[in-house]
């Protein structure tokens, strides 16, 4: 059996969620992310066969794309594919089951 594990601090930055001064909840980075490119591929179909996503990030914010590309490829798939994520300097986002599963996900043609 394997198990994916995936840096905490990474995980709680791009899906914690936060309360605003008026203690009202706020969506997590990555459906605040989710929910820009879903509203402009949703304003023109043509944009899913037409435009390609592309996630960058260099240290931590490569660490952050590395993540947001991997459950955006896995979870959206209405996202034109692949999703291209260019990450430079990045720490180590999880253990060696996530790389083999982002290894795979590459092959699939997801990312």
């Amino acid at each position: 059996e394997s198990n994916i594990c995936i840096h905490q601090g990474f995980y709680e930055y791009l899906f914690g969620s936060t309360i605003d001064n008026d203690a009202s909840r706020k969506q997590n980075k990555f459906h605040e992310i989710m929910t820009h490119i879903q509203t402009l591929l949703d304003s023109n179909p043509a944009y899913r066969t037409t435009y390609k996503l592309y996630i960058t990030g260099h240290s931590l914010g490569g660490a952050l794309a590395t993540l947001f590309g991997f459950y955006a490829s896995s979870f959206h798939p209405s996202l034109p594919r692949p999703v291209t994520v260019v990450s430079v300097a990045s720490p180590r986002v999880g253990n060696l089951e996530f790389a083999r599963t982002f290894a795979r996900f590459e092959s699939y043609g997801c990312l």
